[in-house]
């Protein structure tokens, strides 16, 4: 087949070779028919649609079929096919935790097997933990992109690739016929309900990856202590928590800045190590990733000796301190879940009488339902709080800062400053010493939207800026 068809495309505009193949999806804002002729004019000679266009041009085959978006991911699959038997495939879904748990699986397979693993993610696409990501538009991208990369890390003797995989990719099938080796829930909370409707709708789009198990051998890793969690099964799997009911569980023996000291039991072992990622969550996270070594035939030392490794990860509880011991902690949580455990976790590994001052606001053209209660989270837990824009996209900043100050219930610890970088300083200015500023919502993102433009703007590098000027 690709000796004959030069590409495959789903954007006409992306269309370059002669004798390509466009497959027409109609989307939530445009349908793929209407760009049927610029697709043709630019080099598709083949066009895979699920209505046939009234006028078509002699010089083209058209193909009608029932699903447009699986006949995509599977033709991009043979289009771009190699030998896979030795890619080892690992998704991970949920709404919070993935870009960590995928962060350390990779490292933990890379000393199990001493080579390079890959990684599909949120903060981008390497094929090894020494390489830099290169940034995506999206957690998980479309079905041409996944196959196209896993192609470049299978012909460049990668061993594993790492995928988060969101419930917009499993539900709009972009991973659709992909057969996985370990399947991982981290958890599920309230979040994309502006695209799935309701929590039942949310949930059956992230179960989908673990009817996508390679048979004999694929293994599910779940959540046990998630509600969610406990709704899930497979044949072959491993349930991870703190409570002593699951296969891998951990007790916590100690909190502070500089990790979490906890002994890990599996099976008859334990071991322990020092987690360098704070948070509770990151606990959960860290099992999560150990149970993929573990489903992978590793040991438990092993597996913890790759956690241990992972001293950080960019925008997700990443710490700065400046010269006067005030304390910036820069995190992606944009979910109500995600900010209110960002938050206790600073509760508890800061001095006592510090304060928690939170920067944070929400997403416009997003789930609005979560915005009041996120304020009401961020309000309760802070000793302050600087509402501010996060990615505004069509919607004003003011109104999505009004719609999260209806959760709030007291502004006497409030503040409004619309521009994320004045907000920022703000926060910095009113902190004194061991106080800690956490800026929440867009983490490793170095960028902001506002009416389909996009800016540069670096969360990291603004506190870095500000910390330099008081040396």
């Amino acid at each position: 087949m690709n000796k004959t068809i030069k590409g495959i495309y789903a954007n006409s505009k992306e269309v370059r070779e002669n004798n390509s193949l466009f497959v027409s999806i109609k989307g939530a804002k445009a349908d793929g028919n209407d760009f049927i002729c610029e697709a043709i004019e630019n080099g598709a000679r083949i066009i895979v649609c699920e209505i046939l266009p009234e006028k078509q041009n002699e010089r083209c085959l058209y193909i009608k079929v029932p699903d447009s978006r699986k006949v995509l991911a599977s033709l991009a699959s043979e289009f771009y096919s190699t030998d896979r038997t030795k890619l080892k495939l690992i998704g991970i879904t949920g709404t919070n935790g993935k870009t960590t748990v995928a962060t350390q699986s990779r490292r933990v397979l890379e000393l199990m097997w001493n080579t390079k693993v890959g990684f599909i993610g949120t903060i981008g696409f390497s094929l090894s933990s020494t390489e830099t990501n290169i940034p995506q538009a999206r957690t998980t991208p479309e079905a041409i992109e996944i196959h196209r990369l896993l192609s470049t890390m299978s012909n460049q003797g990668v061993a594993g690739a790492v995928l988060e995989v969101s419930s917009h990719a499993l539900e709009l099938d972009r991973v659709y016929g992909m057969l996985f080796d370990v399947a991982v829930f981290t958890n599920l909370s309230q979040d994309h309900l502006d695209f799935h409707s309701s929590m039942d709708s949310y949930f059956l789009a992230k179960s989908k990856l673990f009817t996508m198990l390679k048979e004999p051998t694929g293994k599910a890793v779940i959540n046990g202590d998630d509600v969610y969690g406990k709704c899930l099964s497979a044949k072959r799997m491993i349930r991870y928590g703190l409570d002593n009911s699951n296969d891998l569980t951990a007790e916590i023996k100690h909190y502070s800045i500089r990790g979490t000291d906890v002994i890990v039991r599996w099976q008859n072992e334990r071991v322990s190590l020092r987690l360098p990622l704070i948070g509770m969550f990151n606990v959960y996270n860290s099992l999560a990733s150990m149970g993929v070594g573990l489903s992978l035939g590793g040991c438990v030392k092993d597996v913890a000796e790759g956690i241990e490794q992972v001293t950080s990860i960019d925008g997700r509880m990443q710490i700065f301190c400046s010269k006067n011991n005030v304390y910036a902690v820069i995190d992606y949580a944009h979910t109500p879940d995600g900010l209110e455990k960002a938050i206790n976790s600073i509760k508890r590994i800061k001095q006592v009488g510090s304060k928690i001052i939170t920067v944070f606001g929400c997403g416009g053209d997003r789930d609005k339902s979560k915005r009041s209660v996120m304020g009401n989270i961020a309000s309760t837990l802070s000793d302050m709080v600087v509402l501010t824009a996060d990615n505004s996209r069509s919607e004003k900043t003011e109104d999505i800062v009004a719609e999260i100050e209806k959760g709030i219930h007291t502004k006497k610890n409030v503040r409004k400053v619309l521009n994320r970088e004045d907000a920022i300083k703000d926060a910095l200015s009113l902190a004194k010493s061991n106080d800690v500023v956490f800026i929440a919502g867009k983490g490793h993102e170095m960028y902001q939207e506002f009416d389909q433009e996009r800016i540069f703007f670096d969360d990291r590098e603004i506190v870095k800026k500000e910390f330099a000027l008081l040396c």
